[in-house]
C-alpha cells in the first residue's frame, strides 16, 4: 500500500503547487491590471496630466447672458442696472434697431454685439436663443486620484483648473464689479474631477465634469442681470425683501 500511496501524494503535492502558482499568477495579473493601481502610477509618471491636460484645454468655459433669450427685454431700470451697463460698455450688447424689433415688443431691446460672437455659444430656443459668454478656457494645475483603493473599472481622478486666454473685456473692473464670480473663478485654482478608464495599460479620459456653478457657488448667477442671492446686491436688483414691500 505504501507504493501506491506516494506516487498519490506526489501527484497531489504536484496539483497544490500547480494551483499556487496560478493563484499567485492571477494575483501578480490583478495587480498589473487594477484600475487604480494603474491611476496611481498615472498620476505620479505624469501620464495622467498629459492625457488630461489638452482635454481641458479645449473646454471654453462660459455662463448664461442676462437670464433669458435674445433679444433681451429692458423691462423698467433693467437698461440702468450696473450688469447691462457694464456688458454695453465693454461692446458685448447692443440695441435693437427699430427696423429689427419684433412686432408687438413692448420694451426696448439688446441683443449681442458682431463683437462678441467670437465669445458666445447658442442654444435655440423656438425662433430664439440662449446666449452664454465665455470668458476662458481651463488649464490643469494638479492632480490627484480619488478614493480610498478599492477596486474600480473607472477610476476617478480629482483636478485643480486655472481659467486661462481670459478676453480682455473679461478682466474690466466694471464687468469684475457687476458679475462677482469672475473673481471666485480666477482668484485660485479651482477643483474638479475627471473619470478614466484604461486601454491596456494606456490611460483614456472618459468624462470630465467642469461645473463651475457647483464648484464655484457664485457662478450659478452668470452674466445675470442681478448676482445670485447671498451676494451684494446691485442698486435697482429686487430682493424678497423689496418684493414684499411692493
Amino acid at each position: 500500500m505504501a507504493g501506491v500511496v506516494r506516487p498519490v501524494l506526489r501527484w497531489a503535492g504536484l496539483a497544490v503547487l500547480t494551483g499556487l502558482a496560478a493563484v499567485g499568477a492571477w494575483s501578480i495579473q490583478e495587480r498589473l491590471t487594477d484600475p487604480r493601481r494603474l491611476a496611481r502610477l498615472a498620476v505620479e509618471d505624469g501620464s495622467a496630466a498629459r492625457a488630461l491636460g489638452p482635454v481641458l484645454a479645449g473646454k471654453r468655459l462660459c455662463a448664461r447672458v442676462l437670464d433669458a433669450v435674445e433679444p433681451f427685454s429692458m423691462y423698467g431700470t433693467s437698461a440702468d442696472l450696473p450688469s447691462v451697463r457694464a456688458l454695453a460698455a465693454a461692446g458685448l450688447i447692443e440695441p435693437v434697431p427699430e427696423a429689427d424689433r419684433p412686432a408687438g415688443a413692448r420694451y426696448p431691446l439688446v441683443r449681442m454685439s458682431a463683437a462678441a460672437t467670437p465669445f458666445t455659444v447658442t442654444e435655440p430656443f423656438g425662433d430664439r436663443r440662449f446666449v452664454s459668454l465665455c470668458y476662458g478656457r481651463s488649464k490643469l494645475v494638479g492632480i490627484f486620484l480619488e478614493g480610498d483603493g478599492s477596486l474600480d473599472p473607472s477610476p476617478i481622478l480629482r483636478f485643480t483648473y486655472a481659467v486661462v486666454d481670459r478676453p480682455a473685456w473679461a478682466d474690466r473692473p466694471d464687468i469684475r464689479a457687476a458679475f462677482p464670480f469672475l473673481d471666485a473663478m480666477t482668484a485660485d485654482p479651482i477643483r474638479a474631477r475627471a473619470r478614466v478608464h484604461f486601454e491596456g495599460r494606456r490611460l483614456e479620459v472618459e468624462e470630465v465634469e467642469i461645473v463651475p456653478e457647483m464648484d464655484v457657488p457664485d457662478a450659478i448667477g452668470g452674466f445675470g442681470y442681478c448676482p445670485p442671492p447671498g451676494t451684494p446686491r446691485q442698486p435697482g436688483c429686487r430682493t424678497e425683501a423689496t418684493e414684499a414691500a411692493r
